[in-house]
C-alpha cells in the first residue's frame, strides 16, 4: 500500500506544479479532471500488477494453520523459520494467481514444496504457491489476476491439505498476509473468484475430490481447456508503467 501512495502521491505533484500557471477556472477544473483520471488509471494498473487478493477464495479457506515467523516444525521436530503462510483448505481447492505476471518457474518433488509455482510480476515482485495437487499453468505463460493456476493439495513436506504461499520483494521473502487483502482499496472491487464457476473448473475440483476423498486410484485427467491461454509477453521498456509488451 506504501508503494501505492507513493508513486500517487508523486503524480499529484506533478500536476499540482503547473496549477499556479492557469488563470482561469474552467482551466483548473480541465487540470482536475485530467489529475483524477491519470490517478485512477494509475493506481489500477498497480491494482493489477500487485499481489492485493488470498490466492485461497475467504469462503474456501479454513483458516491460516501457519503465519510467516518462526515456528516448530511439525516434521522436522525443530524450531525453523517459516517463510511464508499456510492456507488451510480441502483438497482440490482452486488456487489463484494474486496478481497477472509470468510463470517463471514450475517444480514437482517428493519432499519440500512438492508441486509448486513461481510467479514473476512487476516492481520486483513474485509469488510462490506450494504443496499443489495439480498445476494448470506453464512456465513463461502470461497470466491474469484471479486465474486458477493450480489446486491445493498436499505433495512434499506436508502433514495436510494445504497451500504454502510467498511474496517475494527483490529476493527477500516477506510476510504474505497483508497482501491478500490489498484487495479492498481497489474502487472496482472485482470478484477475482469468479473463475471457480467455470465447468471447466468445477469438472478439475470435482474429480480430485473424488481420487481424495473417494479413495479412488485414478489419476485426474483435466478436461480440454475451454479457450486458449495467451503465453508470455514481455516488457520492452517503452510502454505504460505496470504493463506487458
Amino acid at each position: 500500500m506504501n508503494l501505492l501512495l507513493s508513486i500517487t502521491t508523486s503524480l499529484l505533484q506533478m500536476y499540482y506544479s503547473d496549477l499556479s500557471s492557469y488563470k482561469s477556472f474552467d482551466n483548473i477544473k480541465q487540470a482536475y479532471v485530467l489529475i483524477e483520471s491519470d490517478t485512477s488509471k494509475t493506481i489500477n494498473q498497480l491494482n493489477i500488477y500487485i499481489p492485493s487478493i488470498s490466492p485461497i477464495n475467504p469462503l474456501k479457506q479454513t483458516r491460516i494453520s501457519s503465519e510467516f515467523g518462526f515456528r516448530y516444525h511439525p516434521i522436522q521436530h525443530k524450531n525453523i523459520f517459516h517463510q511464508g503462510i499456510d492456507i488451510a483448505a480441502k483438497y482440490g481447492t482452486p488456487v489463484h494467481s494474486t496478481a497477472a505476471g509470468i510463470v517463471g518457474k514450475i517444480q514437482a518433488s517428493e519432499d519440500g514444496y512438492g508441486k509448486q509455482i513461481i510467479v514473476t510480476h512487476e516492481f520486483g515482485l513474485q509469488t510462490q504457491y506450494a504443496h499443489l495437487h495439480t498445476i494448470m499453468v506453464e512456465e513463461n505463460q502470461y497470466i491474469f489476476k484471479g486465474e486458477v493456476i493450480g489446486f491445493v493439495g498436499s505433495t512434499g513436506s506436508s502433514t495436510g491439505s494445504h497451500l504454502h504461499y510467498e511474496v517475494i520483494k527483490n529476493n527477500k521473502k516477506i510476510d504474505p498476509f497483508p497482501f491478500c487483502s490489498l484487495y479492498t482499496f481497489d474502487k472496482n472491487q472485482k470478484d477475482y473468484y469468479e473463475n471457480e464457476n467455470i465447468d471447466f473448473i468445477r469438472e478439475i475440483e470435482s474429480q480430485i475430490d473424488s481420487v481424495v476423498y473417494g479413495k479412488k486410484n485414478e489419476p485426474v485427467q483435466l478436461p480440454e481447456a475451454p479457450v486458449e491461454k495467451p503465453k508470455a509477453r514481455r516488457r520492452t521498456g517503452s510502454e505504460n508503467l505496470g504493463t506487458f509488451n
